[in-house]
């Protein structure tokens, strides 16, 4: 069976991506995975996206290692049989662990936009940037919680540099599923051009 993930930005699981914002009419196509990014953002997000697993419209979220929901995000996890990923996140909050080219002087990540133009202008160190996201991985999996694919907040894995990092970040990992974009290039661009 095939995977797709469906939001309001056609993207895909792995390398399927989903054509249309509904599933195919084939029978060779059964699952359809709903996605919920930002699991642990806030609480109220956060209880939100659990509500909707608990209603059936979500069957997968993605969990933010470093936020202020964090901890309710890993006790909810517990008590549903969802499909969890990593939401890698290098754009808000603080950091798990000592990385000077990720943040500010107050030792918050960049915004996405800085940290998007850092990162494409070789101003963030590459063992910094793998040591955190190998960090957050870590630290969802240290909660008791099955890991099925990673991801990323404002989709910061396309830039180059992130995506490489991203990917050793799987194998090392055992880790199958990279959530994409079909249109990676116009994600890009739109990154840049928005705060």
């Amino acid at each position: 069976s095939r995977n797709f993930h469906v939001t309001g930005e056609r993207s895909c699981v792995g390398k399927v991506a989903a054509s249309e914002y509904s599933m195919p009419r084939t029978a060779e196509y059964t699952t359809m995975i709903v996605n919920a990014d930002d699991f642990g953002e806030t609480a109220a997000i956060t209880q939100g996206i659990f509500d909707c697993i608990r209603a059936g419209v979500v069957t997968s979220t993605t969990i933010m290692a470093n936020m202020p929901g964090t901890n309710l995000a890993m006790r909810l996890a517990k008590e549903t049989k969802a499909s969890f990923g990593v939401h890698l996140n290098i754009c808000e909050g603080y950091p798990l662990t000592s990385c000077p080219s990720l943040v500010m002087h107050d030792g918050k990540f960049y915004p996405k936009q800085k940290q998007a133009l850092r990162i494409l202008s070789g101003r963030v160190d590459r063992k910094e940037l793998q040591a955190e996201l190998t960090a957050q991985v870590g630290f969802i999996r240290s909660a008791g919680i099955a890991v099925s694919h990673l991801d990323s907040h404002k989709q910061l894995h396309h830039l180059p540099v992130v995506s490489d990092a991203v990917i050793e970040l799987a194998k090392d990992t055992g880790l199958e599923r990279i959530r994409c974009a079909n249109e990676p290039q116009k994600l890009i661009r739109s990154t840049l051009s928005r705060g």
